[in-house]
């Protein structure tokens, strides 16, 4: 009866969870703001823009991945208006300032031209072509018991041990997100490494991976 009444506080907590993560922010993060602290800070989202185009190998492949791999070709201006307003803006298309839509109408063009695609026809009586937007779209979740989710804390708690004793310190970054950090063992230092994991059931799953570059790399 305890461990039902637990389940069902949770699941309730759960349902109540999912709903509030769900709803978009009304006040979501921008692009010059975040960056304005940075010693190379953009100046405009345009340029923002185009340094990203010069650190792009394959321009068209990119975009074309955002949108679950439909070719370019098959790209419609509102497509793309949908996709750079989300990555620019954190913002739907129709909820965007008029300067801004200036600006994201600038970025469609150069995408069209850089490409060597000509721009396709617009239906104005279909929906634009889904792509990626993780923090718009609705995200599928499923609820488990706790008790999954407790052996998952436990062993992440165990990692965590086996961290600290090969010298890692945990530094927190943002809400939620935590990072861990070793200084170089030798000298002169050589170029770090970064390792950055997946979500699922912690870093406890990459032990391995982690026990060989912590023997191998100093």
């Amino acid at each position: 009866m305890v461990y039902c009444a637990s389940e069902t506080i949770f699941t309730l907590n759960y349902l109540c969870t999912k709903q509030r993560l769900a709803k978009p922010r009304e006040d979501p993060p921008q692009l010059l703001a975040e960056l304005a602290s940075r010693r190379h800070a953009p100046v405009s989202v345009l340029e923002f823009f185009e340094s990203m185009l010069r650190h792009t190998p394959d321009v068209k492949t990119f975009v074309e991945e955002w949108f679950y791999n439909t070719p370019f070709e098959c790209l419609t201006r509102p497509d793309l208006r949908v996709l750079l307003a989300y990555i620019f803006y954190s913002k739907e298309w129709t909820e965007l300032a008029s300067l801004d839509r200036r600006d994201v109408n600038q970025m469609v063009d150069r995408l069209y031209d850089l490409t060597n695609v000509r721009e396709p026809p617009s239906q104005t009586s279909s929906k634009p072509t889904h792509c990626i937007r993780h923090t718009l779209d609705p995200f599928e979740s499923t609820a488990r018991p706790w008790l999954v989710y407790a052996v998952t804390i436990g062993m992440d708690a165990i990692m965590g041990v086996f961290l600290r004793l090969a010298g890692f310190q945990r530094h927190p970054l943002t809400r939620g997100l935590r990072y861990w950090h070793r200084d170089a063992m030798t000298s002169p230092v050589a170029e770090p490494l970064v390792f950055v994991h997946g979500i699922g059931a912690g870093l406890i799953l990459y032990l391995p991976l982690l026990w060989s570059l912590v023997t191998t790399h100093q």
